[in-house]
C-alpha cells in the first residue's frame, strides 16, 4: 500500500516502523530517504512533523518511540434535522446510486451531485443521509460550505483543502499557498482511507474539482442550485435532483412543526401549502409564524397570503439563510446578464409552461439565445423544463422574478413584451384555425407574422393538440393584455371562436369573447364587436339563458345590417331564429331562420344553406309537420353531399336519424346515425362525435337494443366530460337515465340526480326544469 501512496506520508511511517520492529532497521531508513526524495523532487516540500519524528526515533534506536500515532478521524458534520418529510424514495435512489458508483468507480472516488431549486432542502437531505451513513464511513466525515450561493464571496479551494488537510491530521505550514502543493497533500493522506466528503452549496464544477480525492473507497456528496454537468462529462458524477415536496408530504411538514391543527383544516393547509409552492424552506417559516400566533384564524391568513402578489413579505425572516427572497436572489445574482434578463421577463411572463417559441417572442430573442439563456436558468433551477419543451416557475420565484423586474425594467418594456407575445400567440392560432376550420364558420382574420421562430403546425390533431396545451396561456396573455392590445385581442376572439366551441370551454370563451366585446366597441371594429356579440349569444344560448343570448344576437344583428354583412346578418337571423326554438316558439324561429336562408340562397352560398335547412326541419319535426321536415332534410343533405359539406352533412344526417327512428323508420335511422357518427370522426369534432353518438344511442334505445344504446350513450358522456360540454353530458346522463327507467329506479334516479347537477351547475335551466319533473315523477304513487 505505501508502494501504491508514495507521497501518503502516515503510510510510510506505518512502514518504517514495521520494518524497524523487525530487525531492519537499515531498510526503515531507506523508506524515509525514497520518500523524503519524492516530496522534495514532486511537491517541492520536506517530510512533515510526524514523519520526521518517526525518523528521529528510529535513528535513536528507542523502539518504545517508533510508536506512530493514531490519525485523528474527522468528525466534521453538521447535525441532522430532527425528522426529513417526503423523502424516503430520493434517499432509495441516493443509496442505490452510491452503491453503484462503488462498484464501477474502480481506483477512483464515487461522485454524487444533489440538485434542486433554492429552499428545496438540499443541506438537508444530504446532511440527512450522511449521518445515517457515517458508521460506513470509519475513517471520518469531512464538511464545507462552499457558500457558493450565499451573500458572502465562494469558498476557495484552496482554504477548503488546507482545512480538510489539518482535519486528517496533516501540517499545512510548509506548504506553498498554490493548490498543486495542498491538492497533492490532500489526496495522500486520503489515500487508504475510507472518508466520506461532503460539500455543501457548490457553484460550479471548477469550485469543486480539486477537492475530489481521487482514491478508491472514499465518497464526495456535493449539494448544489446548478446541475454541475462539467462534473458529470469528465469526472463520471451522478445526479439526483430533488423536486417540490408532493402535497401529502408538504400535509405531514406542515403538520409537524405547525401543529395539529392542519388535519383538521385542510382548506387552510392545502392553500398555505400552495403558497409557499410546496418548498420545504417556505412551509417551515410560515409554520413557525402560526406557531408563534396561536388563536389566529388560519384559514384567512391562508387566503391573505394567497390574494398577495407578490407575497415574499411573508418569509422575511430577517436571517440570512432562511430568508427566502435573499436565497433567491443568490441564484439570481450569479447569472450572466442576459439570463438574468430571461429571468425577470419569466416573472412577467402571463401564463405556465410557455413554449421556447412563445417565450423567444416575449424576450424578443433568437430561438438560439433564448434557449442558451433558459439553459442557464434551467441549471441553477430558476426554471423547470418539461417533455415537452416547455418552461416555467412556481409561485414563489414568478414573485421574486417580478420583483426584481419591477425594480429594474420599465413599463414599457414590459408593454412591448406582452405585445410580441399576443402577436405570436395570433399567427399561431391563426394558422391552427385554417386547420381546423369547418364550412359554414366565420371569415377568419388574416395575421401576419412577426417572427420567424413558429412552431411546426401541418394537420388538424396537431392544431388541436397546440391549442389545447396553450389555451390557458392565451387566455392568460389576454387577461393581461393593455389598451394598446386591444386589436390583437379582438383577432384572437375571432380565431378562436369555433376552437372553444368544439372543446367546449365556456368560461375561457365568455373570458376572451368578453373582452373582445369591450375593445372592439373601444377601437369601433364593428364587425369584431357583432362577432363576439354572436360568440357570447351562443354560450348563453348554451346554458338556457335565452334572454341574454337573444340580445347579444339582436345586437350582432343591428351592427352586421349597418354593414350590409349579409353573411353576418344570415347568421344572426339564424341564432335568433334558434333561440326562439329552443324557447318553444316553432314558428317564429322557421320565419327567422328563413329569412337567413333566403340571403345565403341568393349568394350560392350553399354550406350555410344547408345548414339553414338542417335547421328549419328540426323545427317544422317538432311541429309534427314531418312532410315538409323531411323535404328541407333531404335537401340539406342532398346539397351537403354534392358540396362535400362535411360539418353540415354530419349534422344533417344525425338530425334526420333521429326523425326516422321517432317514426319506427329503424334501418334508415341506423344507416343515418352511423354515417353521421363516420362523417363526425374524420372532421376530429368531439362536440359532433358526441352528439353523433347521443342519437345513436335515441335509435338503439327505441329500437330495443339496450347493450348498444348503454354503448354509445356512455361514449357520449365520456366526450361531454372530456371535452367539458355541459349540454352533451346532461342529455347523455338523461338518455342513461331513461335506458334504467325500467326496473332499475336506483340507477335512474342516479343519473338523473348527476344530470340535475350539471345542469344546474352550467345555468341549462331548460333541461334542469324537464330533469327535475322526471326526478319527481320517480317518486310520485
Amino acid at each position: 500500500l505505501a508502494r501504491q501512496n508514495p507521497l501518503n506520508e502516515r503510510l510510510q511511517a506505518l512502514l518504517m516502523v514495521a520494518l524497524f520492529r523487525n530487525g531492519r532497521q537499515g531498510d526503515a531508513l531507506d523508506v524515509y530517504r525514497v520518500t523524503r526524495e519524492h516530496l522534495v523532487e514532486e511537491l517541492g516540500i520536506e517530510p512533515g512533523e510526524e514523519l520526521r519524528r518517526t525518523h528521529a526515533n528510529l535513528l535513536s534506536g528507542q523502539a518504545e518511540l517508533g510508536r506512530v500515532a493514531a490519525a485523528p478521524v474527522p468528525a466534521h458534520l453538521p447535525p441532522a434535522m430532527p425528522a426529513l418529510s417526503g423523502r424516503d424514495a430520493d434517499l432509495v435512489e441516493l443509496d442505490k446510486l452510491v452503491a453503484q458508483e462503488e462498484e464501477s468507480s474502480g481506483l477512483g472516488s464515487p461522485v454524487c451531485v444533489v440538485t434542486g431549486t433554492a429552499g428545496v432542502g438540499k443541506t438537508a437531505f444530504a446532511t440527512h443521509w450522511a449521518q445515517q451513513h457515517r458508521e460506513d464511513f470509519p475513517d471520518g466525515q469531512l464538511f464545507c460550505d462552499l457558500r457558493g450561493f450565499s451573500s458572502d464571496e465562494p469558498v476557495e479551494a484552496t482554504e477548503v483543502l488546507a482545512a480538510f488537510i489539518r482535519g486528517l491530521g496533516g501540517d499545512t505550514s510548509s506548504l506553498a499557498p498554490g493548490l498543486d502543493e495542498r491538492m497533492a497533500m490532500f489526496r495522500s493522506l486520503m489515500a487508504g482511507r475510507r472518508v466520506l466528503i461532503l460539500l455543501d452549496n457548490a457553484r460550479t464544477a471548477e469550485q469543486v474539482r480539486p477537492l475530489l480525492p481521487g482514491t478508491s473507497g472514499c465518497l464526495v456528496l456535493i449539494t448544489s442550485r446548478e446541475s454541475l454537468s462539467g462534473l458529470a462529462v469528465r469526472d463520471g458524477a451522478q445526479s439526483i435532483d430533488l423536486d417540490r415536496l408532493e402535497l401529502e408530504d408538504a400535509l405531514v411538514l406542515l403538520a409537524r412543526h405547525a401543529g395539529d391543527w392542519v388535519r383538521d383544516d385542510l382548506e387552510a393547509a392545502h392553500l398555505l401549502i400552495e403558497c409557499c409552492a410546496r418548498l420545504p424552506l417556505a412551509l417551515r417559516i410560515v409554520a413557525e409564524q402560526l406557531r408563534m400566533r396561536p388563536g389566529r384564524d388560519i384559514l384567512m391568513l391562508a387566503r391573505e397570503l394567497a390574494a398577495q402578489r407578490p407575497h415574499l413579505d411573508t418569509f422575511d425572516t430577517g436571517d440570512e439563510p432562511t430568508d427566502v427572497r435573499l436565497v433567491f436572489s443568490w441564484s439570481y445574482e450569479s447569472l450572466p446578464d442576459s439570463a438574468q434578463r430571461l429571468f425577470r421577463l419569466m416573472g412577467l411572463l402571463p401564463g405556465r409552461d410557455v413554449s421556447l417559441e412563445g417565450i423567444a417572442s416575449f424576450a424578443d430573442l433568437a430561438v438560439r439565445d433564448v434557449r442558451r439563456d433558459l439553459d442557464h436558468l434551467v441549471r441553477a433551477h430558476l426554471v423547470d423544463e418539461d417533455l415537452a419543451r416547455c418552461f416555467g416557475q412556481h409561485d414563489l420565484l414568478r414573485a421574486y422574478a417580478g420583483e426584481v423586474a419591477e425594480s429594474v425594467d420599465s413599463p414599457e418594456e414590459w408593454s412591448s413584451a406582452r405585445s410580441r407575445l399576443l402577436d405570436y400567440y395570433c399567427f399561431v392560432a391563426a394558422g391552427a384555425a385554417e386547420l381546423i376550420a369547418v364550412e359554414g364558420q366565420n371569415r377568419l382574420p388574416e395575421v401576419e407574422p412577426t417572427q420567424s421562430a413558429y412552431p411546426e403546425i401541418t394537420d388538424h390533431d396537431a392544431a388541436m393538440a397546440w391549442l389545447d396545451a396553450e389555451r390557458s396561456n392565451i387566455v392568460a396573455a389576454v387577461r393581461t393584455a393593455g389598451v394598446e392590445d386591444g386589436l390583437r385581442v379582438v383577432t384572437l376572439s375571432q380565431l378562436l371562436n369555433y376552437y372553444f366551441r368544439d372543446r367546449g370551454q365556456d368560461d375561457d370563451a365568455r373570458l376572451i369573447h368578453g373582452l373582445a366585446l369591450r375593445a372592439a366597441r373601444d377601437l369601433e371594429h364593428l364587425e369584431g364587436e357583432a362577432q363576439a356579440e354572436s360568440a357570447l349569444g351562443m354560450i348563453d344560448g348554451n346554458h338556457g339563458d335565452f334572454e341574454s343570448s337573444e340580445q347579444h344576437f339582436v345586437r350582432a344583428l343591428a351592427i352586421y345590417r349597418r354593414l350590409h354583412h349579409r353573411v353576418g346578418i344570415s347568421a344572426a337571423l339564424n341564432n335568433i331564429g334558434k333561440i326562439a326554438s329552443m324557447k318553444g316558439d316553432k314558428l317564429t324561429s322557421i320565419a327567422m331562420i328563413t329569412e337567413g336562408l333566403e340571403l345565403n340562397r341568393q349568394d350560392g352560398d350553399d354550406a350555410r344553406v344547408a345548414l339553414k335547412l338542417a335547421n328549419i326541419g328540426e323545427a317544422l319535426l317538432d311541429l309534427g309537420r314531418h312532410d315538409e321536415a323531411f323535404e328541407k332534410l333531404e335537401e340539406a343533405l342532398e346539397l351537403s353531399r354534392a358540396g362535400g359539406f362535411r360539418f353540415s352533412l354530419g349534422y344533417v344526417l344525425g338530425t334526420l336519424a333521429d326523425a326516422h327512428s321517432a317514426n319506427g323508420a329503424f334501418e334508415a335511422a341506423l344507416l343515418c346515425a352511423d354515417e353521421s357518427l363516420a362523417v363526425s370522426r374524420s372532421l376530429h369534432s368531439r362536440v359532433l362525435e358526441g352528439e353523433a353518438l347521443l342519437v345513436r344511442g335515441h335509435v338503439d334505445l327505441r329500437r330495443g337494443d339496450r347493450d348498444g344504446s348503454l354503448e354509445h350513450y356512455e361514449a357520449a358522456l365520456k366526450i361531454g366530460r372530456e371535452a367539458g360540454q355541459c349540454d352533451l353530458t346532461a342529455e347523455a346522463l338523461e338518455g342513461l337515465a331513461d335506458l334504467h327507467s325500467t326496473g332499475e329506479p336506483d340507477l335512474t334516479a342516479s343519473y338523473l340526480e348527476e344530470a340535475v347537477e350539471v345542469a344546474s351547475k352550467y345555468g341549462l335551466h331548460g333541461r334542469e326544469e324537464r330533469l327535475r319533473e322526471k326526478v319527481a315523477a320517480l317518486v310520485t304513487p
